[in-house]
């Protein structure tokens, strides 16, 4: 862009609204600082030429604010132009809305942001609108008698409440509280529904809007603060509002007015605010044994307060002299307080305060946010280590309790099947008895054969089973006090985990049901009578049963041969080997006892199944926070002009408003 070769003193004036209109075009947010920066300086420095009276004033504010935020865009010529012509200036009207405008632009590109400042924050700018009334903090150490003086300002009409808030008391036609806090704007009923909260976190300011005849005709609102040297962790309540604040007034004890506690909080107060002004109430007047007295209490205060507040003035106040006459002379303390301000011009510094407030806020959230994502992450990877951790403790665990519980099975097993192989036998031996002399010897090994049958089936239901019944309940009692110790380990370890996350995540419970399960199989296995195949122990095709059979029915018919087959027959039952029937009987016994045994390491871990799957779960959540946290933080430093340019230019109309609002500064020089 050219620069025009234009006087000085010859006005453009349709042109002056066309640079005008187009520079904040220019600057509304919808291009990159980067897409303009080449083209603003030179467009700012001719509209500077060309400008009009109405527009010399923004046109040389928009120069000095641009140069101030990108430095060596204009040489000494223009910038020494710029001062001068700022000076020169008319000042402009309502230039109070304007900023509150640019406040307002402000908090909707933070909530497109999600970056909220809070309904306190902006409630308290959209006050500052209200020039027919001035905002007078009341402030005071616990027990200087505050609450009092507040009372006798708002007479008998409101009650004026100690509590932990800001109560803002202000005229109005009707009734109506209301609490607001930075996360919301509650209407009350009165002010028992603010204390039944009183244990809230955040910070509250009570609107308490009632008719107040007195506060009317002054045209001010008071903001009664928690006491200063309260426990209240409120009690300094009063520096979030001292910008909000027309003038403040701190209330003195007369007896020992500003303590060293006192005085070191004011100071921090007008350290905080400089500008804004501070008096005092020197209350409890009506101690003082006489006049003289009490004068000399005002004297002795004043000097003592105008050593570090040389324009503060003091009022003297006493809750026992006639309120009517007391108020009287108080307006007339508030007037004089008042004369020669120029309210506009002290709510414009102040709208400008809160704007630079809100871009340092929104700023400081970016890199807050950047911060908490980077802390999120190495959070996460930490929690991973951990629940990695974890996973591998309950595997090791898992394993422990299947070989504990499974080898603890085995051995009960193990047990009964040593004690059928020993037992069988002699079981078998004892059916010789029923071999007689005048036994059918024909048929003798059937009837052997069930009857040996029918004695091992009988050994086993009432010798066998009841004894297996009992090692198997005190086998699921057992493994009920390994799985409950493996439980009480996964609830302490969800606890630990829990402290971390800071609220109940994870619930590492087990499926106690399989001890249900367990006994009921047990319950099955070993009760009723148990029916086995029968066993083939005297019908095999053995060479010496076979010759026993065969010689029973040659020669079992002859008399003189029973002699013979009875001892041949009792022989063989007494000396045969029946470990090889004994372990056939005792397999086909054992089978169903050998499927249930299969089934444990299945059993136990469906026991664990349900934490395995809580950590593996929260360990996929991990992943995932950390893939997000990392992709936006990409994002974020990919491109970060579209999060820090448009605050840039907020930042560029603010320091634009403040060149017009304090033209009067002295110039200077640009070399």
């Amino acid at each position: 862009m050219q620069k025009l070769d234009t006087q000085s003193g010859y006005h453009w004036n349709e042109l002056s609204v066309i640079y005008h209109d187009t520079y904040f075009e220019l600057i509304n947010g919808e291009k990159q600082i980067k897409e303009i920066s080449k083209i603003v300086p030179p467009h700012l420095q001719n509209w500077l030429r060309i400008s009009s009276d109405t527009y010399r004033l923004i046109a040389s504010a928009s120069v000095l604010a641009w140069s101030d935020l990108f430095t060596k865009s204009f040489d000494a010529e223009v910038m020494n132009d710029a001062e001068r012509m700022i000076e020169e200036a008319a000042p402009v009207e309502h230039t109070l809305e304007e900023n509150y405008q640019l406040f307002q632009s402000i908090m909707e590109w933070a909530r497109k942001h999600d970056v909220l400042m809070g309904a306190r924050f902006e409630w308290m700018v959209k006050e500052l609108l209200d020039l027919e009334t001035n905002h007078v903090i009341i402030a005071g150490m616990s027990g200087s008698g505050k609450t009092e003086f507040v009372q006798e300002l708002l007479g008998d009409y409101v009650k004026a409440e100690n509590t932990t808030a800001t109560v803002m008391y202000k005229h109005a036609d009707y009734k109506e509280l209301t609490s607001i806090s930075d996360t919301a704007i509650i209407p009350l009923d009165s002010m028992d529904d603010l204390r039944t909260g009183e244990k809230r976190s955040d910070q509250v300011l009570v609107d308490y809007k009632h008719s107040l005849p007195f506060l009317s005709q002054q045209r001010m609102a008071v903001m009664d603060t928690p006491g200063l040297s309260s426990s209240n962790k409120f009690r300094n309540d009063v520096f979030q509002y001292l910008h909000f604040a027309d003038s403040l007034l701190f209330i003195l004890n007369a007896e020992y007015p500003l303590t060293d506690r006192e005085l070191d909080v004011a100071v921090k107060i007008r350290e905080q605010s400089p500008s804004l002004p501070v008096h005092f109430i020197l209350n409890h007047m009506d101690a003082a044994s006489s006049e003289e007295e009490a004068m000399q209490w005002m004297d002795e205060t004043a000097d003592r307060v105008s050593t570090y507040f040389p324009r503060a003035t003091i009022f003297a106040y006493s809750p026992q002299y006639d309120p009517t006459e007391q108020l009287k002379d108080f307006a007339v303390f508030l007037a004089g307080l008042n004369e020669g301000r120029h309210l506009m011009q002290e709510r414009t510094e102040k709208m400008l305060h809160y704007i630079q407030k809100s871009i340092k806020f929104l700023l400081d959230k970016r890199i807050e946010k950047e911060n908490a994502l980077i802390d999120d992450m190495n959070w996460h990877e930490e929690m991973l280590t951990k629940l990695n951790g974890a996973i591998h403790q309950l595997e090791d665990m898992e394993e422990e309790k299947v070989k504990n519980i499974s080898h603890s099975y085995r051995d009960i097993k193990k047990t009964m099947e040593d004690k059928l192989a020993a037992a069988i036998p002699d079981i078998l031996r004892e059916c010789s008895q029923l071999i007689r002399e005048d036994s059918d010897f024909s048929k003798l090994h059937i009837e052997l054969n069930n009857e040996m049958n029918e004695r091992v089936q009988q050994y086993i239901s009432e010798k066998v089973l009841p004894e297996y019944r009992e090692s198997i309940q005190a086998w699921i009692m057992e493994s009920e006090q390994e799985f409950l110790t493996g439980q009480a380990f996964l609830v302490e370890m969800a606890d630990s985990f829990n402290e971390l996350y800071g609220f109940e995540k994870l619930q590492l419970n087990c499926d106690f049901r399989i001890l249900e399960d367990w006994k009921r199989d047990a319950d099955r296995l070993t009760h009723g009578t148990v029916r086995l195949d029968k066993a083939n122990i005297m019908l095999r095709h053995t060479p010496t049963q076979m010759l026993l059979k065969s010689a029973g029915k040659i020669f079992g018919l002859i008399p003189q041969n029973k002699t013979m087959l009875y001892n041949k027959y009792k022989q063989f039952v007494d000396n045969e080997d029946y470990r090889e029937v004994a372990s056939q009987i005792t397999d086909n016994f054992i089978q169903q006892f050998e499927l249930f045994e299969k089934a444990l390491d299945r059993d136990i871990q469906m026991f664990f199944q349900s934490p395995f799957a809580v950590l593996e779960e929260t360990v996929k959540e991990s992943h995932m926070t950390i893939a997000n946290d990392n992709k936006e933080l990409e994002i974020m430093r990919s491109n970060p002009e579209v999060y820090h340019d448009p605050l840039k230019l907020f930042e560029l109309k603010w320091k634009q408003y403040e060149w017009m609002t304090e033209k009067s500064q002295t110039p200077k020089q640009y070399i």
